[in-house]
């Protein structure tokens, strides 16, 4: 399972990578990398500290008001050893996802809807590597739209449909990133 992970994050790592950028529809969308981070918290997944998450998408506006896109996310709990000591905890949720944003006003700051699926990797303090059916959902704002750089602010919940000792693994992050 772990190779069908790794040659699916190429493939869409080489997809992204020779996708035309500064490509624009018809009504003048541009399609844009995102690349970003956040705060949030892992559930179920014996984490009690706070998670940072990252990620990078490649995003295609099929019109105005509907973007497909395709993305890579890893939210991992970050703890503090010490007073001045700080490092990554054994909880992690990672995700390979293709979706589509939903733009119902066209704006300079532009509120949106999304949802995605795809292939997801859970790991935690006492836990066995778990691959599994992953949905991601966002609620966000499109600051600057149609401008060079633009910048998403969003709210993202993941969830990983996998049994952790009763439980699914979730996240719950907050997360800003730049599209350009």
């Amino acid at each position: 399972m772990r190779t069908l992970l790794t040659a699916l994050l190429i493939s869409l790592g080489v997809a992204t990578a020779f996708a035309q950028n500064g490509a624009t529809t018809q009504q003048g969308a541009p399609d844009a990398f995102n690349i970003g981070a956040g705060i949030g918290v892992l559930s179920n997944l014996a984490s009690d500290d706070p998670s940072y998450q990252f990620f990078g998408s490649r995003l295609w506006n099929v019109a105005d008001i509907f973007g497909v896109k395709a993305l890579l996310e890893a939210t991992a709990e970050l703890r503090r050893e010490a007073a001045t000591r700080v490092d990554f905890g054994d909880a992690i949720l990672a995700s390979a996802l293709v979706g589509a944003n939903y733009y119902p006003i066209q704006t300079a700051f532009t509120p949106y809807i999304g949802a995605a699926g795809g292939l997801g990797y859970a790991n935690g303090a006492g836990f066995d590597d778990a691959f599994g059916f992953d949905l991601s959902g966002v609620l966000g704002v499109l600051l600057f739209r149609g401008g060079p750089v633009e910048v998403n602010v969003e709210g993202n919940a993941n969830f990983l449909f996998r049994d952790f000792n009763g439980d699914m693994p979730m996240t719950f992050t907050g997360r800003v990133g730049v599209l350009f």
